[in-house]
């Protein structure tokens, strides 16, 4: 990594049961802190930040850019960590990136394993499904799958199984994934090839990918 690339503040919120804050830092590393109580998530994150900052002598001004998770994942995750990536990104006046959890392993997997399922929570007994095919992932091709349906869909591809509980996805398939992710590592090296390739997202207009549209109550 050079240091074009350090510096640069990762946050990934998407998940229902940990949330991440990562900086990267100019020797290649970046040192995360972890919190696992989505309640919490709004009233600690920028907490979270100023901790791990701190840590590397670091202040919000000293950031280059920063590194969002758009998931698929947690309504209430994703909006926060959006909210607050987005109000940095401007008050600081610098770089916003944001990267699904697809394009964040899409690589390492595919380098290691070809063919895969990636299989992520959504409502209860359903899941996110997409296929990891070759070296780009299109996120249109991600679907919500009834957990029923879940073995047919994946077939006879691995399985990259996030924030999911590996005992119980051995029901739908044999060919695990036993490695952890998407870590924060992951996320900054997509960031990195996108800002290279494509520069920076626009701060207004960039949303989490939300793959399953929700019904909006009616008013009385």
């Amino acid at each position: 990594m050079t240091d074009n690339f350090s510096n640069f503040l990762i946050i990934d919120s998407a998940s229902s049961s940990v949330m991440r804050i990562g900086v990267s830092l100019s020797n290649g590393d970046a040192p995360y802190l972890e919190m696992h109580d989505r309640f919490k998530y709004s009233e600690s994150i920028m907490t979270m930040i100023d901790e791990v900052l701190h840590r590397e002598n670091l202040t919000l001004n000293s950031l280059k850019g920063i590194i969002i998770s758009t998931g698929p994942g947690s309504f209430t995750g994703l909006r926060v960590g959006m909210a607050v990536a987005k109000g940095l990104a401007v008050s600081l006046k610098i770089p916003l990136l944001g990267i699904s959890i697809f394009n964040a392993v899409v690589e390492r997997i595919y380098a290691n394993y070809k063919e895969t399922a990636v299989v992520i929570p959504s409502r209860r007994e359903e899941y996110y499904l997409g296929f990891i095919s070759d070296y780009h992932f299109n996120e249109k091709g991600i679907k919500v799958v009834a957990e029923i349906e879940l073995k047919a869909n994946i077939g006879n591809a691995y399985l990259f199984a996030v924030d999911c509980d590996r005992e119980k996805m051995g029901s739908f398939c044999d060919k695990i994934i036993e490695e952890n992710g998407p870590s924060i590592l992951d996320f900054l090296a997509a960031g990195m090839k996108k800002l290279a390739q494509f520069g920076s997202d626009d701060i207004a207009s960039l949303e989490p990918l939300y793959v399953q549209k929700f019904p909006t109550r009616k008013s009385v």
